[in-house]
């Protein structure tokens, strides 16, 4: 019974979460997708009573 393997090793859980966030990076580098990111008037400003509410920045 003492050569059994842990279930549920933290540290492989943890290699496995980077190596696919590695992955996926990786892709969105290669498509090209970090050159269309575009993030200029996506953020409401607060709601109303606070604030206009929409969008704020370029338009």
């Amino acid at each position: 019974m003492a050569d059994e393997k842990e279930k549920g090793d933290p540290m492989k859980m943890l290699w496995l979460v980077l190596g696919v966030m590695a992955i996926l990076v990786g892709l969105w580098f290669a498509s090209g997708a970090y050159k269309n990111a575009d993030l200029t008037g996506v953020f409401l400003a607060p709601p109303a009573p606070v604030g206009p509410g929409g969008g704020y920045g370029p338009q």
